[in-house]
């Protein structure tokens, strides 16, 4: 019974050695101190990789493709720097964590201080670099530059804080387009109809407007000069094409005609009558 509890609990090693300047000595230390280790804490070696400095990190590679297989418990290496230097190899060790991999050393304390020394440096760069993406969007909202798709009816110009070519832009309401937009507003208002502003706006384009896209443009906050990005938000952000009191007008159409298209298909689930699966009618002989 002491047999069979020892072959289900013991662990399974993917070992990995690496040596830059390929001695055959200190791949062999490494690869001793791999079974004396297992010998001790008990386990068995799955398989084992090398390292000889490749610059094409092939067998970095073949290391990490093989603990996606899902049968490694841990992967063992001797000390931290085996695996790298640097931000590069708390990138690595988060990959193999969040693989369901855990690390060990051979190098005992030291090497494991090293190595939790590498995981908080890796979670401290994580939050860094999300503080600063948020200060950036917060940024470039609060600036009113764009960000993304440019909607229909505008079109882009070097903000007055742009750097040269390439820097900032900002939306400026294009004459024709904008104009096509006011009037689809104004459209909707008058006959709370999607279908009729999207087919006007069809018919003066020469472009498809369905219901769906029509409907994403008449709810749009850009119309109304607002800029949303991740998760900020600026009412000031450029010069809009429909003026607040008509926007906000238009959107509580939509919003309304949401409520009674849910109404209906609430209504529609309670009075259908329910629906047996898997029933034959009965031939009777």
């Amino acid at each position: 019974m002491k047999d069979l509890k020892d072959q289900i609990t013991q662990t399974r090693y993917v070992t990995f050695a690496r040596s830059t300047t390929e001695t055959p000595a200190a791949l062999e230390a490494q690869q001793a101190a791999f079974r004396q280790h297992v010998a001790e804490h008990g386990g068995t070696i799955l398989a084992h990789f090398t390292d000889t400095g490749d610059a094409s990190h092939r067998d970095l590679r073949a290391l990490m493709s093989r603990l996606t297989v899902g049968d490694c418990d841990a992967l063992l290496i001797t000390d931290v720097p085996r695996l790298g230097r640097g931000l590069s190899t708390t990138t690595l060790i988060d990959q193999v964590r969040r693989l369901g991999v855990r690390i060990e050393t051979t190098g005992g304390p030291a090497a494991n201080l090293a190595l939790e020394l590498h995981l908080a440096i890796r979670l401290y760069h994580a939050e860094y670099e999300r503080e600063s993406a948020r200060r950036q969007i917060s940024q470039i909202v609060a600036a009113g530059h764009n960000v993304g798709p440019v909607p229909f009816g505008y079109r882009t110009e070097q903000a007055e804080d742009g750097a040269g070519r390439g820097g900032p832009r900002r939306l400026v309401p294009e004459a024709v387009q904008g104009g096509l937009v006011g009037r689809a507003y104004d459209l909707f208002i008058e006959t709370q109809n999607v279908g009729r502003a999207g087919q006007f706006l069809t018919d003066a384009t020469g472009l498809l407007w369905t219901r769906a896209r029509t409907r994403r443009l008449l709810a749009s906050p850009a119309y109304r000069g607002t800029q949303v990005y991740g998760g900020k938000r600026n009412e000031h952000a450029h010069t809009p094409i429909v003026n607040r009191d008509k926007w906000d007008e238009a959107h509580h159409i939509l919003d309304g005609q949401r409520v009674q298209v849910r109404r209906r298909e609430q209504a529609t689930r309670l009075t259908k009558p329910p629906t047996v699966h898997g029933s034959r009618p009965v031939r009777l002989t």
